[in-house]
């Protein structure tokens, strides 16, 4: 029968393809290192555009099999990080997840409090305050809405 992991010791780890999510990874790898009893989840996120943002459904397959395709490579090379820091396999899940076009941080946060984790890492990108108000943060909608777990914020 397998322990269950307490909240606490379950971290969610949130990346994309940035050096911020880069060096996210390589800070909980040192941080935990070899530590047994941790639970880390790396999840990366494809947004599903709206339907009309393809002129037909072959392309909207096609956009999807190469996202699926990067999705793998990033998971997989994220995974090998964390272990080359101590992280045992056994203690490293991926997930991929397809979510659709809206607030990434909102999607973030719903599978952290839905999956029980205690801790939540993100990237956090060096935007100027124009491209902030324009584009929105992540990292800072996760600050600001984030209830009843931890928050690392990695720059």
């Amino acid at each position: 029968m397998k322990k269950e992991i307490p909240a606490d010791r379950k971290i969610l780890i949130s990346i994309d393809e940035s050096e911020t999510s880069q060096r996210a990874l390589r800070y909980v790898g040192r941080f935990i290192g070899d530590t047994p009893g941790f639970d880390i989840t790396i999840l990366h996120i494809i947004e599903d555009p709206p339907e009309d943002y393809f002129p037909n459904k072959e392309e909207r397959r096609k956009h999807f099999d190469e996202k699926d395709i990067v999705t793998k490579n990033l998971l997989k090379n994220a995974q090998e990080l964390l272990h080359s820091k101590g992280v045992s396999l056994e203690s490293i899940h991926t997930r991929g997840e397809i979510r659709a076009y809206g607030s990434l941080g909102n999607s973030i946060l719903e599978i952290q409090k839905n999956g029980g984790f205690g801790t939540l890492v993100v990237g956090r990108r060096d935007r100027s305050k124009q491209e902030e108000i324009l584009l929105g943060s992540v990292s800072r909608k996760i600050m600001q809405t984030a209830r009843d777990c931890s928050i690392w914020v990695v720059e």
